[in-house]
């Protein structure tokens, strides 16, 4: 009989680090072999309940000893989350873990196709390396007494582990060393310093009147709100009755609107939330993460970012206008956004800083470029979500 999938409670003490890539990159499951879940070995039976896909027609499950087991039970974040009900939050995690044992498949794949080979005193280095049986006192030295003192089943399951991982480390090592040209180190460092200022104001359901907020029936609200503020009566009217809601949003915005011409910070005080100023914000066209002053990681609130790019001809219209230039009002999810240049004067000091970086972390794009391949390739079968919402429902039943 199968066991039955179910959503592990275990605790992990492994704390991963943040990383700047767009995607968990996936040698992070490569460190957590210091995990105990590691040891954790167990014989699966020949069924297909914990399969949520398939890579060039080999299963990916959930179980012990797997990349996609080991990132999520490796992430302190996941114990939280699904103690909470934080659902999303939950469901994130097992995506993200789901997606780095596809990608780990791949890359082990094209390892050994190129003729890497995997040999017991390889493996035997790869550990004691990785200080696995290291002394007690921080160090990563291999200590004997510690290796002969160790569980026989688990020095296997730790042997078998990294020789099954090893493949992958050296394809990682590999793609992160890649080459970088200077041409292409040249033109993002430019892309850095061609930086502008904007002072913006936002519209949306803060103006809703005061008194109509006050008078407002609140009786329906969440229970948890006991004494809700102003602004979170003026969310709950905006969500139960959006007409109203924009109603008094287009009032305010067409009179921001004919002030702003004449006095910007009056028009933002007067009828909107007040300004949000950005400073030094760099038109990150190609989206490269390693342009850490692009518009949307220097933006405070953050809701210029939102719609800079997504709006048909707004970063163009942002990125050439003369200084003072003031734009028509912008959607945004919650209203509207009406913006100034403030400067156009560019920023060079941002150069020799991504310059510096970009030939340490452009490796880490490589990878991430692997990565977007693989997980839109036909090679993957992907049942995730179905299986994700399957173990969800069943694990929310069984807690009744």
């Amino acid at each position: 009989m199968a066991e039955e999938l179910k959503l592990d409670k275990k605790k992990s003490t492994w704390t991963p680090k943040k990383i700047v890539t767009t995607i968990v990159i996936v040698v992070l499951a490569f460190l957590m072999v210091f995990s105990s879940y590691l040891l954790i070995m167990y014989q699966q039976n020949h069924d297909d309940s914990n399969v949520f896909g398939y890579y060039d027609g080999e299963a990916i499950k959930y179980e012990p000893g797997t990349v996609f087991y080991n990132s999520l039970n490796g992430n302190e974040n996941y114990m939280n989350a699904y103690l909470s009900g934080d659902w999303n939050t939950v469901w994130s995690l097992w995506s993200s873990a789901f997606q780095n044992e596809v990608v780990y498949r791949a890359a082990a794949k094209k390892s050994v196709s190129d003729g890497v080979v995997t040999s017991k005193a390889l493996v035997d280095k790869l550990i004691v390396d990785n200080g696995v049986y290291a002394s007690e006192d921080g160090s990563v030295k291999f200590d004997q007494s510690v290796y002969d003192s160790a569980d026989y089943s688990a020095k296997v399951a730790t042997y078998n582990y990294m020789k099954k991982i090893y493949p992958f480390t050296v394809f990682s090592a590999d793609i992160q060393s890649a080459v970088i040209g200077n041409g292409e180190v040249s033109y993002v460092a430019d892309q850095s310093s061609v930086t502008r200022s904007f002072d913006y104001f936002t519209v949306d359901y803060r103006a809703i009147a005061d008194d109509v907020a006050e008078s407002y029936d609140i009786s329906e609200m969440a229970k948890g709100e006991t004494e809700p503020t102003l602004d979170q009566i003026k969310q709950y009217i905006a969500q139960k009755e959006p007409e109203l809601a924009a109603s008094y949003i287009k009032t305010n915005l067409d009179k921001a609107v004919d002030l702003a011409a004449h006095d910007f910070a009056d028009a933002a005080e007067t009828y909107g939330n007040g300004i949000v100023t950005v400073t030094g914000a760099a038109n990150n066209v190609g989206g490269s993460v390693l342009i850490t002053n692009a518009l949307e990681n220097v933006d405070p609130q953050g809701v210029l970012a939102s719609v800079y790019r997504t709006t048909d001809g707004l970063a163009r219209e942002l990125y050439t206008a003369e200084e003072g230039h003031i734009t028509a009002p912008v959607a945004t999810a919650d209203g509207y956004v009406v913006v100034k240049v403030k400067s156009v004067e560019g920023d060079s000091s941002w150069a020799g800083l991504v310059g510096s970086l970009y030939p340490y972390y452009a490796g880490q794009v490589v990878f991430n470029d692997f990565a977007t391949e693989v997980l839109s390739s036909d090679k993957l079968d992907n049942r995730f979500n179905e299986k994700f919402m399957q173990l969800l429902l069943g694990s929310m039943t069984s807690s009744n």
